[in-house]
């Protein structure tokens, strides 16, 4: 069973997030279970899981938050069982965090928003994702990483895209594959409005549709590594 938890604060965007993730697995056998982050104190059972997704967050890796125990105490359970991770924007600062500290961190002079093209992509996680196209949407990012881990994926604007850490089955994302057309749309509209630099910001490297579709693999790619690493 697939653990998420889902690190969004708004009850508008965590409620976002939870519906692009029923679309995204609703044609797959993956049975998943859900909590929020902010209003869990524990996990029960974590040895019932045999995979975690962490999700971005409108918080800042940077800060200090109240469920940061309960991420690294996650996390941990997870890299010592060597059971699949994936880290999606703040879930992927949070985890480098947690394996390095936050001096792997910084925050951008501007932010990286839109859809941008990411490259290099050479990895189990990748497989099948061709001209990788995805939604951004980020101030933070992770800067730095020791010789644990290897990078497989950047964007013009930020080398760390992706890595992998060590030859487990752990991952970091700073792109969002969940998200498709309609609802990033919606959430740019959105920051539009409150983003005094979006204008500045903006990337829009999306030629089709089909491009954002082609992301979503790498989250199906995620939910068929055995716990052991590799594939099914």
């Amino acid at each position: 069973m697939l653990l998420v938890l889902n690190c969004l604060v708004e009850d508008e965007s965590a409620d976002e997030f939870d519906m692009a993730m029923s679309i995204l697995l609703k044609n797959t056998n993956c049975v998943y279970q859900t909590y929020r982050a902010s209003q869990t104190e524990s996990i029960a059972d974590l040895h019932r899981y045999s995979h975690l997704l962490i999700s971005g967050s409108e918080a800042s890796a940077l800060d200090d938050n109240s469920w940061d125990e309960l991420l690294v105490t996650t996390i941990d359970r997870f890299i010592t069982d060597k059971k699949p991770v994936l880290g999606i924007c703040y879930g992927h600062q949070f985890l480098a965090r947690t394996i390095v500290g936050k001096e792997c961190l910084k925050k951008r002079e501007l932010p990286e928003i839109g859809w941008a093209k990411i490259y290099n992509c050479s990895n189990e996680l990748f497989r099948s994702v061709n001209d990788a196209v995805s939604v951004v949407l980020h101030y933070d990012e992770v800067a730095y990483l020791t010789d644990d881990f290897r990078i497989i994926a950047s964007s013009q604007s930020c080398p760390i895209h992706s890595y992998q850490y060590k030859d487990l089955p752990v991952w970091g994302i700073q792109f969002h594959p969940e998200y498709n057309l309609e609802l990033s749309k919606e959430i740019f509209e959105l920051f539009s409005k409150t983003e005094p630099k979006f204008d500045q910001s903006f990337i829009n490297d999306l030629d089709k549709e089909s491009d954002l579709e082609n992301i979503t693999k790498v989250i199906k790619n995620f939910i068929n590594v055995k716990e052991t690493g590799g594939s099914r």
